[in-house]
This record gives C-alpha cells, sequence and structure tokens, in this order.
C-alpha cells in the first residue's frame, strides 16, 4: 500500500527532528510524544462526556464516551 501523496510532507514535516521510536522505551517514548502535544487553543464543544465500562476478557474496561 502506498502512501498518499497529500499526506507524505506532513507525515515528513511531524516525523523530522523526532527519534525513531524503536530506539526509546516506552516511558522515553510517552514523554517525548506528550512533549509535542499542543492543545487546542479553544477546545470543540461535546454535548456529554460519560464514563463507563465495557466487558473485557479479565473484566470491565473502563472508558470514556
Amino acid at each position: 500500500m502506498s502512501l498518499d501523496p497529500q499526506i507524505a510532507p506532513l507525515l515528513r514535516a511531524l516525523n523530522r527532528g523526532f527519534p525513531p521510536v524503536h530506539t526509546m522505551t516506552g516511558a522515553q517514548a510517552r514523554a517525548t510524544i506528550r512533549s509535542r502535544f499542543v492543545p487546542p487553543a479553544k477546545p470543540e464543544s461535546v454535548a456529554e462526556v460519560r464514563d463507563d465500562t465495557i466487558p473485557g476478557p479479565d473484566g470491565d474496561i473502563p472508558v470514556r464516551i
């Protein structure tokens, strides 16, 4: 499968200066990704946020809807 030519430049820009994830520990990768997050200046409004659970193989799994 080939990469959509319209998204390729965006991915290159996002990856610029980002170390390959496979060279980091899980904690390092999470910290690096978190450090690049920029929250929106004005988050989009939503009607409702609800915490719930769904059944999982080893018990309920918490979800936010």
